[in-house]
């Protein structure tokens, strides 16, 4: 198991890829998608919340990543949260 799943937010949506696209997608009963031969699973906002928890309560921790623009106007990649919390309530 990796340190934590990786989850992209893109507008309103998240995405994985990989083997974190495998478990969130084997975790959260969620459809695993093939892009160019990548595994990818779309977690939409509102399942974030529930889909969140039950990683966590299978052992996974959670890292966001989001884009945002300078302003410059350069788009660059930021870690906008990680979860490092163990156990949460059901």
């Amino acid at each position: 198991m990796s340190d934590a799943i990786v989850l992209y937010k893109f507008d309103e949506n998240y995405y994985a890829f990989d083997e974190d696209a495998e478990a969130v997608s084997r975790v959260c009963d969620l459809p695993l998608a093939m892009t160019k031969g990548i595994p990818r699973t779309d977690v939409t906002y509102w399942l974030f919340a529930k889909c969140t928890r039950q990683l966590v309560i299978a052992g996974y921790q959670i890292a966001v990543v989001q884009e945002f623009q300078t302003p410059s106007g350069q788009s660059r990649w930021i870690l906008r949260k990680v979860s490092l919390r163990k156990h949460v309530s059901a």
